[in-house]
């Protein structure tokens, strides 16, 4: 049986707490979002371990605190897989070093499963079309090009230079695709190192290593970079949804007092504003990279970053 059952009864509480309006239709994933909301639960009675909201919104807040993400997948009478993804810092591992424009960026090699090499015009083709995408062994990769994931900029097969492009394929539990960069420049040993409490929770970077030429390259978390471009682009999944279909305006409030975010949230909520919360600049910056409030309600000194 598929999550049907289960997504109905998170759309029923979501409309009950006014999450979202009554004539949203959700998808799978879109119900499994909601279940990480601060204070969001299904059960009926509150026990000791269940009808307080507050485990998967602690879990998510505090993956998302060290940089990573969570993932879960669901299907109703079979089993519920919860995936922690944090990022590599301070470990050692194997590398590709590749380029887009004139940047060099490191990947790990986990979860790459083949590279294939693809013609500018072959490319072009792909990426015309409704759902780019690479076949191998009878199973579709949805393409993206990394240079879009990073700047916004889609392929333009007219200003790149003649020749094939390296495409390489992953594939992440039951999760894959497939990303092509300007070019593939060998190998690479990745000791990775944390970029710090104001770049690491920047979605997609897992860290920094040094090139053997002395030069900084930047360590991107691929999996991550491919998930927040369909978020925004709408192209597989789109949480942004849960944000067009509120209808009222957003105000992100950062401050580290307890007190003021919790008097501030109160008066406007009552003035029909929805509000998202966040104890510095740290945290609020991991909020702007899912969605971009309204307005922005800001202390100037606090822990980790200011205002």
């Amino acid at each position: 049986m598929p999550f049907v059952a289960r997504r109905d009864a998170i759309r029923r509480k979501a409309v009950e707490r006014k999450l979202i309006p009554a004539d949203i239709d959700l998808s799978d994933d879109e119900a499994r979002a909601l279940i990480f909301l601060p204070g969001f639960s299904t059960a009926g009675n509150v026990s000791q371990v269940a009808g307080r909201g507050v485990g998967m919104d602690v879990v998510a807040g505090s993956v998302r605190e060290m940089g990573g993400f969570v993932d879960l997948q669901s299907e109703f009478g079979k089993f519920t897989r919860i995936q922690l993804n944090l990022p590599l810092t301070q470990a050692m591992t194997r590398g590709i070093l590749i380029s887009v424009g004139d940047n060099q960026f490191a990947i790990p090699y986990k979860g790459v499963v083949s590279v294939t090499r693809m013609t500018s015009i072959q490319l072009a083709e792909q990426y015309a079309s409704p759902k780019p995408a690479v076949t191998l062994n009878g199973e579709q990769y949805p393409l993206f090009y990394l240079g879009e994931l990073l700047r916004h900029e889609p392929f333009n097969a007219n200003a790149q230079e003649v020749g094939v492009r390296a495409v390489f394929l992953f594939k992440l539990g039951e999760r894959r695709f497939a990303v092509q960069v300007d070019h593939q420049l060998g190998g690479i040993q990745l000791f990775v190192k944390s970029l710090g409490p104001q770049l690491g929770r920047i979605p997609g970077l897992s860290g920094a290593t040094i090139s053997d030429d002395g030069n900084v390259i930047l360590v991107l978390e691929l999996f991550e970079l491919v998930r927040q471009f369909q978020r925004r682009d709408d192209r597989h999944l789109d949480l942004t949804a849960q944000v067009s279909v509120r209808r009222r305006p957003v105000v992100l409030v950062v401050d580290d007092s307890l007190t003021v975010r919790k008097v501030t949230a109160r008066t406007l909520e009552r003035n029909n504003l929805d509000v998202i919360l966040a104890r510095d600049g740290v945290e609020a910056l991991g909020f702007l990279h899912e969605q971009k409030p309204d307005v922005v309600l800001t202390d100037i000194e606090m822990p980790r970053m200011d205002g």
